[in-house]
């Protein structure tokens, strides 16, 4: 390959990147998982499988949530250790078996409702839109 070709080369490959990173910036989809549920459940569930519930917390529980547990004792790291022994393993297993399932969306489409496919106990997982972003409800329920 001449060099010209390699310095033609670059220069594409440099401005195909460049243009991606201006479609990001332009379009929050692209920029935060959070801005849509397709997005959110496998962001969701990377950080899951990689036990970082201290993370799936500041980043996915809702911001009235994070506070809540920032005030408490232990605070988040707290909450995560809770999450490594209970919760996290049992959201990480329902939403990997929801394969493409469907929320039940509230009437005003702030409140995404996911019913746990062959799960013994019924559960359910919450999201709730607050601002532009998606995130996990305070609890699950039956």
């Amino acid at each position: 390959m001449s060099l010209g070709c390699i310095r033609s080369l670059c220069i594409v490959l440099g401005g195909t990147l460049l243009a991606a990173s201006f479609a990001a910036a332009e379009d929050p989809a692209l920029a935060d998982p959070r801005a849509d549920i397709a997005t959110l459940i496998p962001h969701a569930i990377k950080i899951l499988e990689a036990k970082e519930y201290a993370r799936f917390i500041q980043e996915l529980a809702s911001p009235a949530s994070v506070k809540n547990l920032e005030k408490q004792p232990g605070g988040i790291e707290e909450a995560a250790k809770q999450y490594e022994s209970a919760a996290g393993p049992v959201i990480l297993g329902i939403l990997k078996n929801m394969g493409n399932q469907k929320p039940v969306k509230s009437p005003d489409g702030k409140r995404a409702i996911f019913r746990a496919k062959g799960s013994k106990g019924g559960y359910q997982i919450t999201l709730v839109k607050s601002g532009d972003h998606w995130y996990f409800a305070d609890s699950m329920g039956k």
